[in-house]
């Protein structure tokens, strides 16, 4: 019992500093997805023409109509390998360009209790 009692000792330690981390210290990197992730996620969503669930990447979820998140779909294409990185970021913003073919994507993400992308940073760019 007592070995029983030291792993939930331990492991309630553990998530109590964790918790600690996120919070208090406003912890970006340890248990939320990156700026890059995130949009990468968010247009491979709109690609696949999962509309719901590209809308839970967004901050509003209403800032952006089906027939946005379709046009959008259709510059883009469908199967097409998407390839994030991170251009500029802090702790409340980040601007990310997103590669899917031919097209670049850059995406501003703001910070609201994980990364979740804004429609006024939606600008295509032909590379």
């Amino acid at each position: 019992m007592k070995p029983l009692l030291g792993v939930l000792l331990a492991f309630a330690l553990l998530l109590a500093c964790s918790a600690v981390a996120v919070n208090l210290f406003a912890d970006r990197a340890l248990f939320v997805s990156p700026p890059d992730a995130v949009a990468e996620g968010f247009i491979r969503e709109v690609m696949t023409k999962r509309w719901d669930r590209a809308r839970e990447y967004l901050a509003n979820p209403d800032s952006m109509t089906r027939a946005q998140l379709e046009e959008l779909q259709s510059r883009l294409g469908e199967g097409e390998n998407a390839d994030a990185h991170t251009i500029s970021r802090d702790a409340a913003r980040a601007v990310v360009e997103v590669t899917v073919g031919t097209q670049t994507l850059r995406v501003a993400l703001i910070w609201a209790e994980g990364w979740r992308v804004t429609e006024s940073g939606m600008a295509r760019q032909s590379i």
